[in-house]
């Protein structure tokens, strides 16, 4: 038996030492893929009886098979260096042909023979020698309209994309089958792999749900623009189209950049348990990418699921939802890294008081997400218990604008971080009701920077952050200028608060702390005052605080003060001459402009003073 092995491991290095593996990708010289296409090898001249070994017989023609959806390919062949007779000068020839969905008949060549004594990549030979793939075969027949679509002159293939539609004409490619779009496109995608997959202007109607679930064969779905080229599931159940394709690819690394294109996905109107569209699953989405896409009227728009990962889209629209616009459920596994939604928007275009949808993004998954722009227009944010990632808003817009507005808070944040940087907090109906505050927290973190709020009712106001619970807030110049006259910050919970803070007022319930003292800023208040205050000099300070020079005559003077807002009671407010150690009191109530009082004061005297809301 050990001689058996000795001699199995012998002869097992000797073939492995007779063979070179080749690797290459086919593309033309302008870079197009000969995407699924095939080739061969064959050892030349022909007619010579080739050996290996001096006894062995040397395999040719050896067929190359498929290439991939990239024209990526590998086969080991023998070493010329060890095939006899050498006199006779052996060279491997390689042939490859196009996809008979680039050309019909299949577009080839054949290359210079070459002598192979090492492993090596051959691509950058092939592109020198490769057939120039057509940019408008016109040898495809044009496809006219059908009550299947709208439109004309569709074309099957356009610049290496596959047209699934020509599966509609009286005799398809024997590649399709079904009779919806959505029956094409997996048609499509079986028979192509991971090419583009382009879908004519037209609206469409889809019973089948499309699956892109092989591991290194993801695709391009792409339209003709997302108002131009709708496709609408008329089933209540079901994913209208999954993305589970995610595979890394050697010697290419990571799929990315697949995903939808220019296209509409709508639903039954949502009313049953469909999802409009799944990335991830065993395989995954990692590289996905969504560009103008807008999916509406499904129960769930968006849900995403295992292994999902550097996943993005840009100027994406999600709408109409019967339950939520984009579900991330908290069973997630391997999924949250680099995920990002780009000038994208979140909405419940219902008109009326139903307009407002609760929970409309729901994230129950530990995910780090960012947003960029966009807006949340009548679609509630939800980051709950179980949701203990990090979260960035950059430039975001929340707001109702339904006839009379909800009560509900427009973002919630029940774990993990949520930083807001710009972006505004806003209501638009002038009579109806407002939310319970912009922002709600009852443990995790909220850290603002420059957030603003606005609200057309000129008689209410918009409480910005709700902080209860072991939740805390930063906040840092998030009150800007004049919008809002009263904004509450309401902390009845553990948290703390470092709060810089301009034309603001803070409401403790519970002990919250301020980790630094809110500072006088904006338009410095209005002063006037009597005797020695009648003319000032050198004022210093904010809206509500600040240091003044009375230097009008010695004797008895007030200090009127108009601070930047109206008080919702009143002003509790105090001065002092701290160049005679002199102090003034409160004289007059008032909403507007308070009054301080002195017994006497001596021009030039410095005075100091603030004033508190209540």
């Amino acid at each position: 038996m050990k001689y058996l092995i000795a001699i199995i491991v012998l002869m097992s290095a000797l073939v492995f030492g007779q063979t070179v593996t080749i690797t290459g990708t086919v593309q033309d010289r302008n870079g197009n893929a000969y995407s699924n296409g095939y080739g061969s090898a064959t050892l030349i001249p022909q007619n010579q009886n080739w050996l290996v070994n001096g006894t062995n017989p040397v395999q040719s023609p050896i067929a190359i098979g498929r290439l991939n959806s990239f024209g990526y390919f590998s086969i080991a062949l023998t070493n010329t260096s060890l095939i006899s007779p050498s006199s006779a000068n052996p060279q491997w020839q390689f042939s490859f042909c196009s996809s008979t969905s680039v050309s019909n008949p299949p577009l080839c060549f054949t290359m210079t023979p070459m002598s192979l004594t090492s492993s090596q990549d051959i691509s950058s030979q092939i592109s020198s020698q490769a057939a120039v793939l057509p940019a408008n075969p016109s040898n495809i027949p044009l496809l006219g309209a059908s009550n299947t679509f709208t439109g004309t002159n569709i074309i099957a293939v356009l610049n290496t994309a596959i047209n699934p539609t020509i599966c509609g004409v009286s005799s398809p490619p024997v590649w399709c089958s079904g009779s919806d779009i959505g029956a094409w496109i997996n048609a499509a995608y079986a028979e192509f792999g991971g090419v583009e997959i382009d879908i004519p202007a037209g609206n469409y109607t889809a019973t089948t749900d499309v699956v892109f679930g092989t591991a290194g064969e993801c695709p391009v779905l792409k339209g003709a623009g997302y108002l131009n080229t709708k496709i609408t599931w008329a089933a209540t159940s079901g994913t209208a189209v999954t993305f589970n394709c995610y595979s890394f690819v050697s010697p290419l690394g990571i799929l990315s950049g697949f995903g939808l294109r220019d296209i509409s996905l709508v639903g039954p109107n949502a009313t049953g348990t469909d999802i409009g569209l799944v990335t991830g699953g065993s395989n995954g989405a990692a590289g996905f990418y969504g560009e103008a896409i807008s999916v509406s009227g499904f129960n769930t728009n968006l849900q995403f699921a295992n292994n999902a990962w550097m996943w993005k889209c840009l100027s994406c629209n999600f709408d109409f939802p019967g339950t939520a616009n984009v579900y991330l459920p908290s069973t997630l596994s391997n999924t949250g890294e680099n995920l990002g939604f780009i000038a994208s928007t979140f909405e419940n275009s219902v008109s009326g008081s139903s307009a407002y949808k609760t929970s409309c993004f729901l994230m129950q998954a530990a995910v780090n997400l960012t947003f960029t722009g966009g807006s949340f227009e009548n679609c509630q944010y939800v980051q709950n218990t179980n949701a203990s990632g990090s979260v960035l808003f950059s430039n975001v817009m929340f707001g109702n604008f339904g006839s009379t507005g909800s009560t509900a808070p427009y973002g919630i944040v029940g774990a993990g971080n949520v930083t807001i940087v710009s972006g505004e907090c806003g209501q638009a109906n002038t009579t109806g009701n407002i939310p319970t505050s912009c922002w709600a927290a009852t443990a995790g973190a909220i850290e603002s920077h420059g957030m603003y709020a606005t609200n057309a009712n000129s008689t209410s106001y918009l409480l910005e952050f709700a902080i209860s619970g072991s939740a805390s807030l930063i906040v840092d110049e998030s009150i800007q200028g004049g919008y809002i006259t009263q904004p509450p910050y309401t902390f009845s919970g553990s948290g703390f608060v470092n709060a810089r803070l301009v034309n603001g007022q803070i409401t403790s319930t519970a002990g919250a702390t301020l980790g630094a003292s809110p500072i006088a800023s904006g338009t410095a208040a209005t002063l006037s005052g009597t005797g020695a205050c009648a003319t000032r000099s050198g004022q210093l300070g904010g809206s509500w605080a600040g240091q003044v020079s009375c230097t009008g005559t010695t004797g008895a003077s007030t200090l009127s003060i108009t601070p930047g807002q109206i008080a919702p009671n009143g002003w509790s407010c105090w001065a002092s001459d701290v160049t005679h150690g002199a102090t003034g009191y409160q004289s007059a109530a008032s909403t507007t402009v308070p009054v301080i009082s002195f017994s006497s004061v001596t021009a030039s005297d410095v005075i100091i003073f603030g004033c508190q809301q209540y």
